[in-house]
């Protein structure tokens, strides 16, 4: 069985929200497939909390409501 966290996509440039993310918790499937059904396939990547976390001060990101 998957394991359930967070998880968070961000989005690049010349994409909806240049320098932002999306959290969403759930498996890594669970959470790929929601972020599809929001977005389709224009996103970037997806990180979990602890590859994530550094990034946002580093690439000054803003998460996306």
């Amino acid at each position: 069985m998957e394991k359930t966290e967070n998880w968070y996509f961000t989005f690049g440039s010349g994409q909806a929200h240049p320098n932002g993310y999306v959290k969403i918790h759930g498996t890594f499937s669970s959470a790929r497939e929601h972020m599809h059904k929001m977005y389709g396939p224009k996103w970037a990547f997806q990180y979990n909390e602890e590859e994530f976390m550094p990034q946002i001060k580093r690439w000054g990101l803003t998460e996306v409501k």
